[in-house]
Formats: structure tokens, sequence, C-alpha cells
């Protein structure tokens, strides 16, 4: 009977001791040389969620209940990252004014989060490795032996450390350490093509399937890790591409999303990919209606659902047949463009960016079709975005670009808005009478382009 009340009496403890334990974070610090009056806390994917309000002695503190993973703090143009759980009561002091002198924490859950302020410091000094520019000049195996170095200079780092780490943290960055790599080496073929503008570039037979053996779909707490779902979603995206080279006929997005359906069991990882698809190529699919009608049932949080079904809604507005939405934008010589005064003709609009590398190996096949299509009723538009208006003048001369090139003065015009213009390259042909005919035509690199455009000339 003792040995009964007993475990009664442990029973009844340890059901009071969680009842205690606190749902929340404590974060608390001072921002040294403070610029404005507040501080921002956001997601792993930079989605705000709090804004402190800072003393005017640069204080602040503040609860955060129901934290656990990782989180950024924004402060003007700079972000931190940062690991919390409930129970972490850390303070930190951060010098605005100088970056030389170390973030510091202080608290429990300080060892985490030094930590992260010294991994930070580790990839600043090797950021120019991971560069795409870098990484895509590389031959394989020296890739592979890079990618390789840089995860192991991070893993040294963590291990230095472990010993003082809460075990959730330990388990998170282990894995977010291990998807970091494995989504750089994924998009590696990708980059390469890209920044030697040789799209027939492709990696050894047996480099992806080595890359995607054992894949982990089924544990929801990797979704704190801010590379597992971009590394999945390319194991999706790889393995639709497989797929399709059977059948080509069905509509790229369509397949990638039937693929989330059949290979991902667990409900919130499903509902992730199936998010990002909608939010990132929603505006791509050439079949809205379906791809819509997929992701919808997919979607377990109301905010994923009420962000698509606007995304949705817009979109529904650009399709084939409506009058196209338009643009007034200033040519190389500062002579206003509008889309109507190139009534008539066919419309072939390319938005791009210096920045963009897939925008830029575009480039000199856009050339080709431009001279196979000379002399004929269509009309190549340039849109540039996020450049200086000189340098956007120099790098037209320098590539020789042909066609009538605009500039737009920032993301924000009408037309982008439009357009749910989200990624690019983006390409849209528009018809003699202004009317879309395709809000996501084929691209330059496509064979279908050609068919695409002689079916309307």
């Amino acid at each position: 009977m003792k040995k009964i009340l007993f475990f009664v009496f442990l029973s009844l403890l340890f059901s009071c001791t969680n009842k205690n334990e606190p749902d929340y974070a404590v974060l608390s610090g001072r921002i040294v040389h403070a610029q404005s009056e507040s501080i921002s806390i956001l997601t792993n994917r930079f989605r705000k969620i709090k804004d402190m309000k800072l003393a005017a002695d640069g204080t602040f503190s503040d609860t955060l209940r129901n934290a656990d993973g990782y989180y950024f703090i924004r402060k003007g143009k700079q972000s931190v990252a940062l690991f919390l759980k409930p129970g972490f009561d850390v303070r930190m002091e951060w010098d605005e004014h100088d970056p030389k002198t170390p973030i510091t924490f202080t608290g429990k859950g300080a060892s985490e989060n030094n930590y992260l302020v010294q991994k930070a410091s580790l990839e600043e000094q090797i950021r120019k490795y991971e560069d795409s520019h870098h990484i895509g000049h590389l031959e394989e195996n020296r890739f592979l032996t890079v990618s390789d170095s840089i995860y192991h200079l991070k893993q040294n780092l963590f291990k230095k450390n472990i010993s003082h780490f809460d075990k959730e943290f330990i388990f998170l960055e282990e894995n977010a350490l291990k998807y970091h790599k494995l989504r750089r080496d994924a998009l590696y073929e990708t980059t390469r093509r890209m920044v030697t503008e040789n799209s027939k570039f492709a990696v050894s037979d047996d480099y992806f399937p080595s890359l995607y053996v054992n894949i982990n779909l089924s544990d929801e707490s990797l979704l704190k890790v801010q590379d597992y779902i971009p590394f999945v979603d390319s194991y999706i995206y790889r393995i639709t591409k497989e797929e399709l080279s059977k059948n080509d006929s069905i509509d790229f997005y369509v397949a990638f999303v039937e693929t989330i359906r059949t290979k991902v069991a667990n409900e919130k990882i499903r509902e992730q990919l199936a998010y990002r698809t909608g939010k990132y190529y929603l505006g791509r699919t050439n079949e809205l209606e379906q791809l819509y009608g997929k992701i919808k049932p997919m979607l377990l949080d109301r905010n994923y659902r009420d962000v698509l079904e606007k995304k949705y809604g817009q979109l529904k507005k650009i399709q084939k047949g409506a009058l196209s939405p338009s643009f007034e934008l200033h040519d190389t010589k500062g002579k206003l463009v509008s889309l109507e005064s190139l009534r008539g003709k066919l419309v072939y609009v390319d938005v791009w960016s210096p920045y963009c590398l897939p925008c830029m190996a575009e480039l000199p096949l856009m050339k080709k079709v431009q001279n196979e299509y000379q002399g004929k009723n269509i009309t190549f538009v340039g849109i540039c975005v996020g450049e200086t208006t000189e340098r956007w003048q120099k790098l037209i001369k320098e590539k020789a670009m042909a066609g009538i090139q605009l500039i737009a003065p920032d993301e924000r015009i009408s037309f982008f808005r439009d357009y749910q213009v989200r990624g690019i390259p983006r390409y849209i042909l528009i018809d003699t009478d202004g009317r879309i005919i395709d809000a996501n035509a084929e691209r330059p690199s496509s064979p279908k382009l050609k068919e695409q455009l002689d079916r309307f000339l």
C-alpha cells in the first residue's frame, strides 16, 4: 500500500511540475546607440511576430509565448539569429554603432545564442566560398570538396560548444548544418548551368540518388530547420521531373503537388510544401483552377488558406483572353513607352534583373529568338528591375540587347502587382489587341517557345 501511495505522490509531483513550467521565453537586453524606438522578432522564415519597444536608455524586456525554435531579431537593416524555447531567460547586449563589438548573451539560453553569433561570424568569413558565382565555376569534384570543407568547419565550431547546449537545440542544430549543406549541394547543377551559361551541364549519374538517400519525410520537428523544406522541395522537384519525362502533357506544377500528396504522409510537412508551391508557383501554372483545387485541401492553417485564396482571386484576373494590365516606363532614351502604344503587334515581355542568374543565362538565347523573328509582327520588350538607370544603360550597351528596353523604378509598379510577379525571369505573351495569351509564357531556352510564337504569327 505504501508503494502505491509513493508512486501516486510521484505522479502528482511530476504533474504539478509540468503545469508550473512556463510556456514562454523571456527576452531582454540593451541596444547601445539605438537609432530607432523598437526591435522586431521574426520567425526563421522572416515573418514578423512581434515588435519590442525600447526605453529611452535602449533597454527592453518582453515575453514570447510558445516560443520554440529559431528566430531573428531585426534592428534596422541588421538581423541576428536567435534560439528560444519555453523556460529560456535570455539577456542580450548589442552596440548598434560598433559592428566590431560582438553581440553577447547572458542568462538561461546564453550558450546557444552566443554560439549562433560565432556561427554568423564564421559564415561571414567564408561567405565568398558559398557565393553562387564561386560555386558555379567549380568542377563537380572540386565543388563537393569545398562543400564538405564548409560543413566540417561549421561542425567543428558546433562540437566545440556542444557540452553546454540544450538537448533540443543539439538535435535541431545538427540538422540545420546538415540540411544547409544538402540544399547547397542540391542547387549545384542549376547554379553551374547559370554561371557558365551552359544549359547542358549535368552532374554525374549517381549525384542526385546519393544526395536524396534516406530523406526524412515524417519528422515534423524538422520544420523548425530553415533549409529543410527547401531541400525537400528540391527532392519533390527531381522526382516529379523524372516522372514527367515519361509524360510531359501534364502541367508540371499540378504534377508537383500530386507528388507531394502521394510521397509525403505527414500532414504538417505536406502542408508546408503545398503552401510553398502555392506561394511561389501558383502564378506560373497554366492550370490555375486544377492546381489551386489540389493545394487547398492540404492547407490546415487558416492564414495559409486566406493568403492563397487572395492570390488565386488576383490570378484569375490575368487568365488567357483578359485585357492585359498596362505599363508606362522609360526606355534607354528617356522616352515613356506604354503597352497601348505597342498594339497591332504580338508583345513578348521579359521581366529581368542583372542580379538574377537565371535571367542573365537567358539573355544570349533571347538574342537568338529575336534574330529569328526579325521583321515579323512581334515586339520584344525587356523590363529591368532592381538596377540604377546608369548601370542599366551601360549593361544594355555591353550586352548589345535588342528590342525595346525599359526600366522599372521598383518591384511595386502596378504591372508587376497585377501580374503577381514574385520571381524572375518572368515572360508574358500579349496579343495584337492587348489581351493576354499567356501570363507565364515559355522561356527563350525552351524549345516550346517557337511553337508558341508561331501559333500567333
